[in-house]
């Protein structure tokens, strides 16, 4: 069985929570489930059931009784955590419960210092001309292989080969 997009997905259930939150984002009703286009309205139960997650509750229910080795893969990071089909509402309610309380954006596990030094260099304009800005010599131009070579050459202590090519002069 394919799974069709509906307008009910995750995204918009994401976005009526930023509504419910009390954050100013521009939208429409009729995109939440619960919408009922012959009436023009929103019945709030329905769109309540979504967000606390009691449809998934049923999707547990059904699936554990139905295959219940199925049900232990599909489900088994919530299983790992004692999640169960009867306290899926509870945990959105904890969830929300905690939003309220501590809304800022921040997840505890990443370094903080080094997501700042990061966003700084970022910030920080870059010259993508840097190459075509520099001038280089005819010979530089001509045989920057050699170039590369004799740059090792030195490195290792070794003196420099002559950088004209055979058949040219050197200046």
């Amino acid at each position: 069985k394919k799974a069709l997009p509906r307008v009910w997905s995750d995204g918009w259930g994401r976005g009526r929570g930023a509504v419910d939150g009390g954050l100013l984002v521009p939208h429409s009703d009729k995109r939440f489930a619960g919408y009922a286009p012959d009436s023009g309205e929103l019945d709030a139960e329905v769109l309540r059931s979504r967000i606390f997650g009691e449809h998934v509750q049923e999707w547990m229910d059904e699936m554990e009784e139905e295959d219940n080795d199925k049900f232990k893969a599909h489900f088994s990071r919530y299983l790992e955590v004692g999640v169960d089909a009867e306290s899926i509402p509870e945990m959105w309610e904890e969830v929300h419960k905690n939003i309220r309380a501590d809304p800022k954006a921040v997840c505890p596990t990443k370094n903080t210092a080094a997501r700042k030094a990061k966003a700084a260099a970022a910030a920080k304009p870059r010259s993508y001309r840097l190459k075509a800005q520099t001038a280089y010599t005819l010979s530089q131009r001509q045989h920057p292989a050699t170039q590369k070579l004799n740059a090792l050459r030195r490195k290792l202590g070794y003196e420099d080969r002559a950088t004209a090519a055979p058949g040219y002069k050197q200046q």
